[in-house]
């Protein structure tokens, strides 16, 4: 299991502050709410449950920034937007 967050260019006493994509076990996710031709920085960490409890396990990984291309296209069945 892991987290999957990005940066929400905010810093509170120099600390960035990140907002929570995705909880899970998938290897995949689709994120709904980006923004055409914008850079997101983007951090995972591993989480392990023990017991029924969550513990996280690991540090966060290095941020990575990932930019957005312009075109973007639409899976009309579920309304998502889908990065090319």
């Amino acid at each position: 299991m892991y987290v999957l967050e990005y940066g929400i260019g905010v810093k509170i006493e120099g600390i960035e502050q990140f907002r929570l994509i995705y909880k899970g076990k998938a290897h995949k996710c689709i994120i709904t709410d980006l923004m055409p031709r914008t850079t997101f920085r983007l951090r995972v960490q591993p989480i392990l449950k023990i017991d029924g409890e969550e513990a996280q396990i690991g540090e966060w990984s290095e941020i990575t920034n990932i930019t957005t291309k312009e075109l973007m296209s639409w899976d009309i069945q579920s309304n998502l937007a889908v990065l090319k």
